[in-house]
């Protein structure tokens, strides 16, 4: 198979090609090609992010002769980073593995001049490709064959790869659920019989693979499924397995159970974030702790709250940023709200609106209602936004809104005031005027004048 022309049509592989000219004109008689994830990327259609490239020549030599940095220990590992073109490109020296003591780092690396023993130590076939000056793809494991087959296979013996390095177990799921591949089944059976590995790996490499793949619902559930028929989910996320049992009822969700229903969420969401997507993971898990039954039926009374508490123990045991958890900690707080907009007051929804995750929040409210399959009404769910954001338009973002706010009511005025007609004051009295009075502004969607709150913080104060 010849890419040639994909190569000169997208100008990150095409200055990936002229590096390997280049090195190719500096030191003749050496091997270098563009090699791993591009290359997939490539025969599949997709546009690669980033080009890595493999060679036999010398790094110091390379060094030498290129804009180069080594980030952290990687030159050790025969691995440096070459500015080219105005892009950065990852080069490899060709090298072979040996063992593991931690499942991850290999015991001992030997650098070499055969790319063929250097491809046989990546984790799956179809990352193990190249692409020559040509052109043409240089395949020893038959991953062209398995791309166009839709498989992910474990190069050589499975259990071995994933001895090497216990985050492919993970990684293997996340290619499936991506491109919606199966899995080759001597690498399922091995991803079983390793699965106690996983045990071995942080949680932040584990979180990142879920950040990667959770940038689409449909492939969030695969991903999940694939890590639950092998028994790694238990391991590091129970709580998911763990959904299976909970029953709804069946007038208000007819595609099931609480695992039903949040995959069904997933399955509907519109975003691309990863944020949103994991938000919808979670709305429900506090259905776990807090199912009663009344009159024959099933209940989730207050399950929004502890589904935000028992996230935020998840968020922090997954060492999500402060700013993750409270994005979705946000959406998972406030999505039962959310399905209540047309009854709320316009202060509540403009708290709501002016968050910045309001975004998340949004789309997981309309995950969660889609779920319900037949029950969700499209216009109503559109209509209902609108209603908010015309409410926004009308009040604008809080610092603005906040400011104008201010100028009509505020703890000074309020005291000056009281100070005027005599009366001592409270802190939680001078707050609860406050906030009568903010009701009315906003009701009034500012159309008041500053004599108008004035007169109603007399009336108020006079009722203390």
């Amino acid at each position: 198979m010849n890419v040639m022309n994909k190569l000169l049509n997208n100008s990150l592989l095409k200055a990936g090609r002229n590096l390997v000219i280049s090195i190719h004109q500096t030191f003749p008689n050496t091997q270098t090609y563009i090699v791993g994830g591009c290359v997939r990327d490539l025969i599949m259609g997709n546009q690669p992010h980033d080009v890595d490239i493999a060679t036999n020549v010398d790094i110091e030599k390379l060094i030498e002769s290129y804009k180069t940095v080594d980030i952290g220990k990687s030159k050790d590992f025969g691995i440096v980073i070459v500015f080219f073109e105005g892009y950065e490109f990852e080069v490899a020296h060709f090298r072979e593995e040996f063992g593991s003591n931690d499942n991850r780092h290999p015991a001992k690396v030997k650098q070499i001049n055969d790319f063929a023993i250097d491809t046989s130590r990546r984790d799956f076939t179809i990352n193990s490709l190249g692409i020559d000056v040509d052109g043409d793809i240089i395949d020893y494991h038959g991953g062209v064959k398995d791309i166009q087959n839709q498989i992910v296979k474990g190069i050589g013996i499975p259990s071995k790869r994933f001895e090497e390095d216990a985050l492919r177990i993970i990684r293997a799921a996340r290619f499936a659920a991506k491109y919606n591949f199966e899995i080759d089944s001597d690498t399922i059976i091995a991803m079983r019989q390793k699965r106690e590995l996983v045990k071995n790996l942080s949680v932040e490499r584990i979180r990142d693979e879920f950040m990667k793949v959770a940038v689409n619902g449909k492939a969030l559930v695969k991903f999940l499924r694939i890590l639950i028929a092998v028994g790694v989910l238990d391991i590091f996320l129970p709580e998911i397995n763990q959904y299976r049992g909970f029953c709804h009822n069946p007038k208000f969700h007819p595609e099931g159970g609480l695992y039903e229903h949040t995959m069904s969420a997933l399955n509907v969401s519109h975003s691309n974030n990863p944020l949103t997507n994991i938000a919808i993971l979670f709305h429900d898990v506090g259905k776990m702790v807090t199912q009663t039954f009344e009159d024959g039926h099933v209940c989730y009374k207050g399950h929004a709250q502890k589904s935000f508490e028992m996230f935020m123990d998840i968020g922090k045991r997954f060492k999500f940023s402060n700013h993750q958890i409270e994005s979705m900690g946000f959406a998972i707080q406030n999505h039962m709200i959310a399905h209540k907009f047309n009854e709320m007051k316009k202060s509540k929804i403009i708290q709501i609106r002016q968050n910045p995750n309001f975004n998340i929040l949004k789309e997981v409210t309309r995950a969660d209602d889609e779920a319900r399959l037949h029950l969700f009404n499209e216009n109503d769910f559109k209509n209902k936004m609108a209603r908010i954001e015309e409410i926004f338009k009308t009040f604008g973002e809080q610092k603005e809104f906040e400011s104008r706010i201010k100028s009509l009511i505020n703890g000074n005025m309020v005291i000056n005031i009281a100070q005027k007609i005599g009366i001592d004051i409270q802190g939680s009295q001078i707050g609860h005027i406050i906030h009568q009075v903010r009701e009315v502004i906003i009701e009034k969607e500012f159309n008041i004048t500053f004599q108008d709150t004035s007169r109603m913080v007399k009336k108020l104060i006079h009722q203390i």
